[in-house]
């Protein structure tokens, strides 16, 4: 049997909550790569809504914790680039140099965005009060959806989510 998937969420590895899953198919050679999961709304819901409570303590999460998890996941991620460019190429058909780019350079978007945690953004508005300023800053609102692209699916889903959770 081929590697037969769950989904993770809420901390958790679960089956669809319909039970049904589909085929992954190596567009190269047209087997089967995975066995994924079926997820449906009720399946997205159940993600969001753990996002939405996982999003409360995480937002407490102090810089320098949050630059060590983004260093750690991206010495990970080096440590396995081989094994994950095999699995790119294989799933979406990537070209092994093109997986490899993605496998290899991957880490640098983890450490970049760690590298952002202790910059201080923000502007600086015209008062109308004389020697006052007004400031605006960006602050997280909570939970979004990224929908990875089959052409880059690694990169482009790290730099969707790895820069706003730092």
């Amino acid at each position: 049997m081929k590697n037969k998937h769950k989904m993770y969420v809420n901390g958790e590895w679960v089956d669809a909550i319909s039970g049904t899953y589909y085929n992954d198919m190596n567009p190269f050679t047209g087997e089967v790569f995975a066995i994924i999961p079926n997820g449906g709304a009720e399946d997205a819901i159940k993600a969001i809504d753990a996002a939405a409570a996982a999003f409360l303590s995480w937002s407490k999460v102090l810089p320098h914790q949050r630059r060590k998890l983004m260093l750690k996941a991206a010495d990970i991620l080096e440590s396995r680039a081989k094994e994950v460019a095999d699995i790119l190429a294989n799933e979406v058909g990537a070209t092994m140099p093109f997986a490899m780019f993605q496998a290899f350079n991957g880490p640098e978007f983890l450490r970049e965005a760690a590298s952002q945690v202790h910059r201080v953004s923000g502007k600086i508005l015209p008062s109308e009060v004389e020697g006052s300023i007004n400031m605006v800053w960006r602050q997280p609102v909570g939970v979004v959806g990224a929908i990875s692209p089959w052409n880059a699916p690694l990169l482009i889903s790290l730099r969707e989510i790895c820069f706003p959770i730092a």
